[in-house]
């Protein structure tokens, strides 16, 4: 695990554009399914640094909507939130999006 609190600014800022890019790619691989106007809403989180935000509202709508977004962007979504050491199973009152990603 790292020690974010422990990163120099410049590390954090690459850090954070990492996580970005991984977050277009995972939109980039989802293709088609992603509606232009979700497409939006994730590049208008993204612009306003809300990383988190954007990845939970693709993997949320991927989920609900049981987009067809195939293995390469379920496999990039979860290391991305791996990567930003988000805690992928054990969101209250939720399966979790490991579990939920991989039953399409």
């Amino acid at each position: 695990m790292m020690e974010f609190d422990k990163l120099s600014k410049e590390e954090k800022l690459k850090y954070f554009k990492e996580i970005e890019f991984d977050i277009h790619c995972c939109l980039s691989l989802s293709g088609d399914c992603v509606p232009e106007d979700v497409a939006n809403n994730i590049q208008e989180y993204l612009s306003h640094n809300e990383l988190g935000i954007a990845l939970e509202v693709l993997s949320d709508l991927a989920i609900k909507y049981n987009w067809k977004i195939g293995d390469e962007a379920k496999k990039r979504i979860l290391n991305t939130f791996k990567k930003m050491d988000y805690h992928i199973s054990d969101r209250d009152q939720y399966e979790s999006y490991e579990k939920l990603l991989n039953k399409f």
